[in-house]
């Protein structure tokens, strides 16, 4: 079982930009956390594709650097 400083997944609102992925990376690479990323869907915003792209890219990208990020970031939830 993997140990990490809390039971309960983080809650993130996570978008791809620098501030939420640093947080994303602080929480899972120093702290162990695990994460639950959120996304808010909005159809009117332009840079909704590329940063569904940047966050999955970031993903793969995290699970290549350490494999552990795996267990410790949990599948994106796009709440209505």
């Amino acid at each position: 079982m993997l140990e990490t400083s809390s039971d309960k997944p983080f809650n993130l609102l996570w978008t791809g930009g620098w501030e939420s992925t640093f947080r994303l990376m602080q929480l899972t690479l120093h702290e162990k956390r695990v994460v639950q990323p959120y996304y808010i869907v909005s159809t009117g915003r332009i840079s909704l594709p590329n940063e569904l792209r940047t966050m999955k890219l970031i993903r793969e990208q995290l699970l290549q650097f350490d494999r552990v990020t795996q267990k410790l970031i949990l599948p994106t939830r796009y709440p209505l």
